[in-house]
């Protein structure tokens, strides 16, 4: 399994206007890089698409880089001009590839909890019309990547640098730490890990989050209670073919 991940702007782009010591640019390429140790620790092949944080790249070519990979996944800290607007963003293509839609709510989720953001996570798309009237992506990584023949291209916006507390947590490298932790955890589980098929759910271990799908058991065979489906939980003990989820304090088979 291929992820290309796209760590938006150079170093120093995009300085936070409430609390200077962030840039966008910055933060984000410390990201990728503590994201792309998480996966390929998982055994995931990991690329970037740019090698010198230094250097900048034009979007339709970061997307383009994507190939034909099973996750193009690009990332940012958003702007606005109202200083209280925390939320997380994802955008997909307006087109659901593969699930994409899917693992855009899920890791929209997964870093809103982490962040302790209480503003419901945003996911939308946006789209243009060409000279020829056929619709297309607006955003160019993702118009790119889709070109390319990328089976799931995603922007994942790690809130909004214009508000101050956003800022300056994304601003700490323990901070950006769990956030890489998390969000590999959550492509983990959307695309299982390499080599046990789509959705595969071995390999986990305490401490991690799993998020419960429509489909998952009890170890007792009954379905997973409604209430629970699409929410992640913390993995507390694991046995053979089941784990142990704190929140609902149940088994859940794997």
């Amino acid at each position: 399994m291929k992820i290309i991940l796209d760590a938006g702007h150079v170093t120093g782009y995009n300085r936070s206007p409430v609390y200077p010591q962030y840039s966008e640019g910055t933060a984000m390429w410390r990201l990728y890089q503590l994201l792309r140790a998480e996966l390929l620790g998982m055994g995931y092949s990991v690329v970037g698409t740019r090698g010198n944080p230094a250097k900048d790249m034009e979007v339709w070519q970061r997307g383009q880089a994507a190939g034909s990979a099973d996750l193009f996944l690009s990332l940012h800290s958003n702007a606005c001009g109202d200083s209280s607007v925390r939320r997380i963003v994802a955008i997909p293509p307006f087109c659901d590839r593969n699930g994409v839609h899917r693992l855009a709510k899920e890791l929209a989720a997964g870093v809103s909890d982490i962040m302790n953001i209480g503003e419901a996570p945003q996911i939308y798309t946006r789209t243009y019309r060409d000279s020829a009237g056929v619709e297309r992506d607006y955003y160019g990584v993702i118009r790119g990547a889709v070109s390319a023949g990328c089976m799931r291209p995603l922007i994942l916006e790690h809130s909004f640098h214009t508000n101050r507390e956003s800022a300056l947590w994304l601003s700490k490298d323990g901070n950006l730490a769990l956030l890489a932790k998390r969000e590999a955890v959550v492509i983990r589980d959307f695309l299982g890990l390499p080599g046990t098929g789509p959705d595969g759910a071995r390999g986990y271990a305490v401490g991690d989050f799993y998020t419960v799908r429509a489909g998952d058991r009890y170890s007792d065979g009954r379905a997973v209670a409604a209430f629970a489906i699409g929410r992640q939980y913390r993995v507390a003990r694991v046995l053979p073919e089941r784990i142990l989820l704190e929140g609902i304090n149940s088994w859940v088979l794997v």
